[in-house]
């Protein structure tokens, strides 16, 4: 166990009531909704962004198929990396692959087959804040 972790650990809330008076409670939301944005974004805007540059349908259909797969499963990696690596390190990590991919992805948007696997990394990473923030949550709030 890492010694920010340990930390973080000690400091469990007493009560539900009180969490939302400790800093630490505010912090972790304001990170959760700023970085789950473009992963939602796209989760709910994937065929809308690109309707008028890609018409295939059935195509647009496997993107978010595919997508919501890897967002149940990213759940596991991230999780998986969560234990081995401190939080820093693999929310950094997230934070810059999220980063690129929403400024990225409108210079892609016209090529199928980046544009899958874009919208399958915003799933990743949205699903990455989604695991993520459920185990910092529990072992901030007890």
């Amino acid at each position: 166990m890492h010694a920010e972790e340990a930390q973080i650990i000690t400091n469990e809330c007493p009560r539900t009531r009180d969490g939302p008076k400790e800093p630490i409670f505010w912090k972790i939301f304001i990170i959760i909704v700023l970085g789950t944005n473009f992963g939602l974004m796209m989760a709910n805007n994937y065929k809308t962004y690109v309707k008028n540059v890609i018409e295939d349908e059935r195509f647009l259909v496997t993107v978010g198929a595919l997508g919501a797969v890897v967002c149940g499963f990213s759940r596991f990696i991230w999780g998986f990396l969560l234990e081995r690596m401190s939080f820093k390190v693999v929310y950094s990590f997230l934070c810059i692959l999220n980063a690129f991919l929403a400024f990225t992805v409108f210079y892609i948007k016209s090529i199928e087959a980046f544009y899958i696997v874009y919208v399958m990394c915003a799933y990743l990473c949205y699903g990455g804040h989604q695991g993520i923030f459920s185990a910092l949550s529990t072992q901030v709030f007890g």
